[in-house]
């Protein structure tokens, strides 16, 4: 930790994405961890990244509570965004389409994610709402200079190493004024269902979070794919990778535990 600088973010185990117990449970866990780095260790680097599913915004807001930093990930519309800055996320990260991630014949870093953080951007600054916008896994060089003005990036290893050889990137500053792509972004002014965390009205709000796009306004629109659709997916192929994570610890300290 001593030479990386800034907020250092975790992963919520993602088998516990819909269990909001489990996440506040398992972010104070690993939080105590960083305590046996002694008393002089800012706990508060550390910020736990955790799904925006219903149970993961509520956990977000327990935690924030108790001064543990979150970023809501996997946000793909304002219904979450709105959510995640009412419940004080420190970051909330929106996801280029998952299914883009793994398909390397289609440009991941399309309009769609950038719109959406403008439209994140805009309505946070009109309500003094101090949730930060980082939107996740740019994978392409050419569109960083278009996210210029964001508040942080997400970006590949690989990007990372392309940039440090690059000695001209243009810059947009594109976030400080309106949304260049021609996208009309009435969608602020108009977010949706109105969505509380009050428990009387969960399982309405639940089913209006579950099933609005912001993208098209309508929440019956069919050809749009539905946000929890979306979210379920991503969580289903991260619990994938951590089984096999797993057992790949356990099989290491098998080894180790039999020498």
């Amino acid at each position: 930790m001593a030479y990386v600088r800034g907020r250092v973010h975790l992963p919520i185990n993602p088998k516990y994405a819909y269990n909001s117990d489990e996440i506040v449970e398992r972010a104070m866990q690993t939080i105590n961890l960083f305590y046996h780095f002694g008393d002089n260790f800012d706990v508060n680097r550390i910020c736990i990244d955790i799904p925006a599913t219903w149970e993961g915004l509520e956990a977000c807001r327990l935690l924030e509570v108790h001064g543990i930093r979150t970023s809501a990930t996997m946000a793909f519309n304002l219904p979450q965004a709105i959510l995640a800055g009412l419940n004080g996320c420190t970051y909330v990260s929106p996801y280029i389409d998952g299914t883009k991630l793994h398909d390397k014949t289609r440009s991941p870093d399309d309009d769609t994610t950038y719109v959406l953080c403008h439209d994140i951007k805009k309505y946070y600054q009109e309500r003094n709402i101090k949730t930060k916008v980082m939107p996740g896994f740019l994978t392409a060089a050419d569109t960083v200079g278009k996210y210029s003005g964001i508040d942080n990036l997400v970006i590949s290893s690989e990007l990372l190493w392309e940039l440090s050889t690059r000695t001209h990137i243009v810059l947009q500053k594109q976030f400080n004024k309106e949304s260049q792509s021609g996208t009309d972004v009435g969608t602020v002014e108009n977010p949706g269902p109105d969505l509380d965390m009050s428990v009387e009205n969960r399982a309405k709000n639940l089913i209006q979070f579950a099933n609005f796009d912001t993208r098209s306004g309508d929440a019956s629109d069919k050809d749009n794919l539905v946000c929890a659709d979306k979210v379920k997916q991503i969580v289903s192929s991260l619990c994938v990778f951590q089984g096999k994570l797993e057992e790949m610890v356990k099989h290491e300290v098998a080894e180790l535990q039999a020498q």
